[in-house]
């Protein structure tokens, strides 16, 4: 297997659910995150595509090896047959870009990012990260993040998975305060 890895530096492209602030703990592993949309039709989605097409035929990896590139319109089928909404995607592809290690999240103007996570969901960015092949523990290609730069408001809108005004039914509380056990 052809262990090099490419580096890749996205154009502008949407940003979605970033774990980049601050570490997210999943599956025992502490780690920042973040999903970069590429419009499917777009020239970032099409060279994302040909670039992990190239290294997929190279490394003679298969339909089962682990492709980093989601298909947005197969993710929002998958979250509807869940109850979610996932409509958003469609369109697009997506691709999780991860590290264990700090990384630099900046702005347009280059200067350190101060916002948080929830202030960059669906936002404009760019992504610098390196696809990499593997061959342990499985196959496939990875995508190592290295950094974030956030650009700023889109027209994207990403929504909750779960409508939680639909969980909860209108009741009307009064005195709620002499009922509190503390």
């Amino acid at each position: 297997m052809a262990n090099e890895k490419t580096k890749y530096v996205t154009g502008k492209i949407y940003l979605m659910y970033p774990h980049i602030t601050k570490l997210y703990e999943w599956k025992n592993k502490k780690t920042y995150s973040v999903n970069a949309l590429f419009k499917k039709d777009g020239p970032e989605g099409q060279k994302i595509k040909a670039l992990l097409l190239d290294m997929w035929k190279q490394n003679k990896l298969g339909k089962k090896d682990h492709n980093p590139l989601k298909d947005g319109d197969e993710y929002a089928d998958e979250q509807k047959e869940k109850g979610k909404d996932a409509e958003f995607a469609r369109g697009y592809y997506f691709i999780k870009a991860s590290s264990m290690f700090d990384i630099k999240v900046i702005d347009g103007k280059k200067q350190p990012f101060t916002g948080n996570d929830e202030d960059i969901n669906g936002n404009w960015g760019r992504v610098s990260m390196s696809l990499s092949p593997y061959d342990n523990d499985g196959k496939g290609i990875t995508a190592y993040l290295h950094g974030v730069q956030v650009l700023g408001k889109s027209d994207i809108e990403i929504k909750s998975a779960v409508n939680v005004e639909d969980d909860f039914g209108f009741e009307e509380v009064e005195n709620q305060e002499d009922e509190l056990p503390f």
